[in-house]
Parts: structure tokens; C-alpha cells; sequence
């Protein structure tokens, strides 16, 4: 399996590290030891992200076609842990 790498992926890890670099700057309280630290931070929080909505996608599928108000119910509940690690 090869791992590819969107141009989309970098511009988000960008993202994520000017974030960062603005709360380590910005507030006291964090703190980030190196660059290097804060590259595997953003790599990490990119990483979530794309399980988050790699899981998404199968959870509005079944609520979507959830007939029963069971159905429904169960569904939604699994689409708000879902949206709770995004």
C-alpha cells in the first residue's frame, strides 16, 4: 500500500502549525518545546481528522436509510461521538 500525499494534506499540516505557532506565541500557558514537537502535533491532529471523516461517512449512510426510529436514534447517537472527536 502506498501512502500518497494530497497537495490539500500539506496545506493543512501548514494549517495546523500556523495555528500552533500562534498559541505558543500567543498564550503562556502553552507549551511546545520545538518545532519538531509542533510538526508532529499538526501531523497528528491532520491524521484524526481524516479517520474522523473517514467513520463519518459510513454513520450518515445509516442514518439516511435508518427506517425505524431506533434505527434513527442509534445513528444519530453514533453521529455525535463521531462529530465529538472532530
Amino acid at each position: 500500500m502506498q501512502i500518497r500525499v494530497r497537495a490539500i494534506d500539506l496545506v493543512d499540516i501548514f494549517a495546523f502549525l500556523v495555528v500552533l505557532g500562534a498559541f505558543v506565541q500567543l498564550l503562556p500557558g502553552v507549551i511546545s518545546e520545538s518545532f519538531l514537537l509542533s510538526f508532529l502535533t499538526a501531523l497528528l491532529l491532520k491524521v484524526v481528522l481524516e479517520l474522523v471523516m473517514l467513520v463519518k461517512k459510513p454513520v450518515l449512510a445509516r442514518l439516511k436509510v435508518a427506517r425505524s426510529p431506533a434505527g434513527r436514534i442509534i445513528a444519530s447517537l453514533c453521529l455525535m461521538v463521531v462529530r465529538a472527536g472532530s
